[in-house]
């Protein structure tokens, strides 16, 4: 083996070990995602379930434990924004390194350019919606 055919497979482990970075960044993204929706379901089914309560009357503390959750659910999509706005960056970074040093994935993304991004979709739209969400049920306890 001669020194530039080593350079060769060193550059081609270092794109495949970068290629695997991304899908693992891509990933962790995903489940990430997953973890905060089930848990903002779990606190709307919690809240949904408060609310059945004071309709029948049957726990006086159940509005203000509804208002609670609510607040919580609130502060709970606020940290997601914030962690899938830090992922999204650090994914960023990640993709431009993809572009310089993979050939084909930079001709697939010169052949998508102009689109939108479904990461960023995924990444900002779900926790501001469930934001506005907590925000209004906040409103109707109030």
């Amino acid at each position: 083996m001669t020194s530039t055919s080593t350079e060769a497979e060193t550059a081609a482990e270092k794109r495949d070990r970068l290629w695997e970075h991304g899908l693992h960044a891509d990933n962790a993204h995903l489940q990430r995602g997953n973890y905060f929706l089930v848990a903002e379901s779990m606190l709307v089914v919690a809240h949904a379930g408060l609310l059945q309560v004071t309709a029948t009357k049957s726990l006086p503390g159940a509005p203000f434990a509804a208002l609670v959750i609510a607040a919580f659910g609130l502060l709970l999509s606020a940290t997601w924004s914030v962690v899938n706005h830090v992922h999204y960056r650090y994914f960023l970074q990640i993709r431009r390194r993809m572009v310089l040093e993979i050939p084909v994935y930079r001709e697939t993304r010169d052949q998508w350019a102009g689109r939108i991004s479904s990461n960023m979709l995924i990444t900002y739209i779900p926790p501001v919606l469930a934001a506005i969400m907590w925000i209004i049920l906040i409103l109707i306890a109030l």
